[in-house]
């Protein structure tokens, strides 16, 4: 079968993660793509997609069962949901459950290793018989009892459905201290701020009860039992459930008072009532396309910096910034004639040497640097242990441990003393709490008519302001509306004021040499530059005052709360290296609000 080929194609691309293996299971039923989605994929793309088996084979080898790789290589591309949504998907499925189990089977009673398991299951498909045991098949589901929870039944229905936990769904005492998010009266769609209102969360918590059991009471076709169980002895001393809560509703939604009392022999009335009859099926109602309204301006879309820096050209509208900005697999030009180096060349002291370039290395760093606790040194090993050994399998152990070491060597530079900008205010990492931190905290706030000409001005404006050569960069006009995002990497709070830090994996630029030197603050100004990491920054400035603004209120006060924004240049920590720290003044935020349409209060705050 299909399926069959499938699963070998899988534990072939486990153990020999191959394009001709991977290939075949993009263009089979698991992934369903075509010869145009192929010729689509992204190189950052297929590294995943290699990684994915490169981690399984791995894994396999390990000692873990094949039934549980398969198991997690369906749950990772929701395999269930996709298949499920089909008219043959239920088959499709049973079949690659009973592949899976016979594959256990064989993995179990024969002993064998996954290289002689995976070509047991070849010989076994080339050799398959019309009476084999393979060929059984499991009938069909479809008139099986499906026990599922309200939720997951949503867009399903069925003859008959038994209800028999909906009268349990109350509200947890606890749950009414928690802050709940207001919306803007005008514009559900905009935060407005939070809210600590018991009334408004039993209210909230009511109607979701409802909307839950009105789908699960209309997942029937012909008939629907639900169950009131009342009086039941509290569970541990005390029950956080309403007794009956949809009975009780039933009852005012009738005007009627709910019974204080069980009514005593009701189960023995059921043999008395009337048989249920049932009209005969309307005809099909006709289906009409719904037309929209009004048209959908060009302009409006959900944007980010990301998008916003591609375009400086019209023909590098699908370049990535951070691959010119020197994030990928080797340095790049900042002009087209690399300007004659001068100083004498050095053994180069640059951290992170034994991680290769590219994307991959930039995720796992930051990774180790989200989930780090720096007042901690004793986890700093294992933290990045587990993290390099995920994202890099391969390399052997000694590789392992330099980069292991190496990442140490990171943490330890970053939290060997405080960290000053010429403003005199230092933040000192190793005095950092996990709890005065939000790590890839994300933002989304609305836009209108962005100028991102005037973004530029800005920066210019205040790089002259702090002693920086800064060339604005020529962006191509477009109409933008709709809303911005974007996740800072880190934003956290120390000494009363907060703070902004994005880390960067950039190498050195061609015109630098490979020294820790080449990362001094022009050198890094040459980097955010050349990056256009300035616009990132004032973006992020814009979307935290924001955030600040709405949580402190009127205590917000520019001068004492906001610290700036740090980039920290991780392949050049050292002596006043790497560091790069630096705050827009309030007025230049201001502005970018402006020219971002932040100011024209038609959509709400951010």
């Amino acid at each position: 079968t299909e399926e069959a080929k499938d699963f070998l194609y899988f534990l072939m691309a486990c153990l020999n993660p191959h394009d001709r293996y991977i290939n075949f299971l993009l263009v089979g039923a698991l992934y369903g793509k075509n010869d145009a989605d192929l010729k689509a994929l992204s190189d950052s793309e297929r590294r995943e997609i290699y990684e994915l088996f490169t981690l399984l084979g791995q894994q396999w080898r390990d000692g873990a069962a094949v039934s549980l790789l398969w198991m997690q290589f369906l749950d990772t591309l929701a395999v269930r949901e996709q298949l499920l949504r089909k008219s043959d998907g239920e088959r499709k499925l049973t079949n690659y459950l009973h592949i899976v189990e016979f594959a256990q089977e064989l993995e179990r009673t024969e002993s064998l290793s996954p290289e002689r398991l995976r070509d047991r299951m070849l010989e076994t498909i080339q050799n398959v018989s019309g009476n084999d045991e393979c060929l059984v098949r499991l009938e069909s589901d479809g008139r099986a009892v499906k026990i599922m929870t309200s939720h997951s039944s949503k867009g399903l229905e069925f003859p008959i459905v038994f209800l028999p936990s909906i009268w349990q769904r109350g509200i947890n005492k606890l749950s009414k201290s928690d802050e709940l998010i207001r919306t803007d009266a005008d514009d559900p769609d905009c935060f407005d701020c939070f809210e600590a209102d018991a009334d408004s969360v039993v209210a909230r918590s009511s109607a979701e009860n409802l909307r839950l059991g009105y789908v699960a009471m209309t997942r029937a076709v012909h008939f629907c039992v639900y169950y009131n169980a009342r009086d039941l002895p509290k569970q541990h001393g005390g029950s956080n459930h309403k007794d009956g809560w949809f009975d009780q509703w039933l009852f005012q939604q009738r005007g009627e008072q709910y019974p204080t009392e069980v009514e005593a022999g009701f189960l023995n009335t059921l043999s008395e009532a009337a048989a249920v009859e049932l009209d005969a099926p309307a005809a099909d109602p006709v289906v009409q396309t719904r037309h929209l309204g009004h048209a959908i301006p060009q302009s409006y879309q959900i944007t980010s910096y990301s998008s916003l820096a591609r375009s400086e050209q019209a023909s590098l509208v699908d370049a990535d910034p951070s691959i010119s900005a020197g994030m990928g697999d080797s340095p790049v030009e900042v002009s087209e004639v690399a300007p004659v180096v001068t100083e004498v060349p050095r053994t180069p002291d640059l951290l992170l040497e034994s991680f290769p370039g590219g994307v991959r290395t930039g995720t796992c760093l930051h990774e180790i640097l989200e989930r780090c606790d720096f007042t901690k040194p004793e986890l700093w090993g294992r933290v990045a242990g587990s993290i390099i050994a995920r994202h890099f399998p391969d390399g052997g152990e000694s590789v392992f441990e330099e980069r292991v070491h190496q990442v140490v060597e990171l943490v330890e530079r970053l939290t060997r003393h405080p960290h000053s900008n010429l403003e005199r205010l230092s933040i000192d990492l190793s005095e950092l709490s996990p709890k005065a931190c939000i790590p890839e905290m994300e933002f989304y706030f609305p836009v209108e008519q962005v100028n991102v000409a005037k973004l530029e001005l800005i920066i210019q404006s205040w790089a002259q302001r702090v002693g920086f050569d800064y060339k604005p960069t020529n962006y191509r006009a477009r109409s933008i509306d709709g809303f911005l995002t974007g996740s800072v990497d880190l934003f956290f709070t120390q000494g009363g004021r907060y703070y902004l830090l994005d880390w960067k994996t950039n190498r050195p630029l061609r015109n630098h040499v490979k020294l820790q030197s080449s990362y001094d603050r022009i050198g890094m100004h040459e980097h955010m530059s050349h990056g256009r990491y300035y616009l990132q920054a004032l973006i992020y400035s814009v979307a935290i005052a924001a955030y600040l603004r709405n949580r402190l209120g009127d205590r917000f006060d520019w001068k004492t709360h906001i610290g700036g924004f740090v980039y920290c240049y991780v392949r050049g920590v050292g002596e006043g290296t790497g560091w790069f720290h630096e705050s827009f003044l309030e007025a230049e935020v201001h502005a970018a609000a402006v020219a971002l349409g932040q100011m024209s209060h038609t959509k709400g705050d951010a």
